[in-house]
């Protein structure tokens, strides 16, 4: 589904899974979109959310600005916001076990929080990839351990050689 969303090659960019607890707030607006060191625009990163016991009204949702990837607009440009519902937006909050939502990185979303009467906490493994073309700022220190341990799992196998090269990105730098 990647390869078809991104109609070129791309590469993997991250990793990381959370556990939210019931009493775990909501995350204000923003977009994850990394940066190339080309500044192309054009070029497309994909998040493809994954969530293992589902969502339902008891695990808060998940909040999208369908159109928001077209703007061109800095990661935190709405977070004075909040968790607010905004005009035209999407809520997905209910979701089966086992379902993944993919979105172009550049689209605003709001992980809005659970009702205070709730007890199950919300899972949530979030991974992403990136067209090639240019090259990507790692969000994650430990980013090349990552790639490597990909390899050595043979990962990459099935026609993916470059789905974790290191060539595709710059150096990390915390922001």
């Amino acid at each position: 589904m990647i390869a078809e969303l991104l109609e070129a090659p791309f590469v993997f960019h991250h990793l990381h899974s959370a556990r939210h607890d019931p009493d775990t707030g909501g995350k204000p607006w923003h977009h994850d979109n990394e940066p190339n060191d080309v500044g192309d625009p054009g070029l497309i990163m994909v998040h493809a959310l994954h969530y293992p016991a589902g969502l339902d009204e008891s695990m808060g949702s998940l909040a999208v600005l369908p159109g928001s990837h077209r703007e061109e607009a800095d990661k935190t440009a709405r977070a004075h916001l909040g968790t607010s519902e905004l005009p035209g937006e999407a809520v997905l909050d209910r979701l089966p076990p086992g379902s993944t939502v993919l979105l172009n990185s550049a689209l605003f979303h709001a992980r809005r929080p659970a009702p205070r009467t709730t007890r199950r906490p919300r899972y949530f493994v979030d991974a992403s990839y990136c067209q090639t073309g240019a090259r990507w700022r790692p969000v994650k220190p430990y980013w090349r351990h990552m790639l490597t341990r990909a390899r050595e799992l043979g990962l990459d196998r099935g026609g993916w050689p470059e789905l974790f090269s290191p060539r595709h990105f710059t150096d990390y730098t915390p922001v």
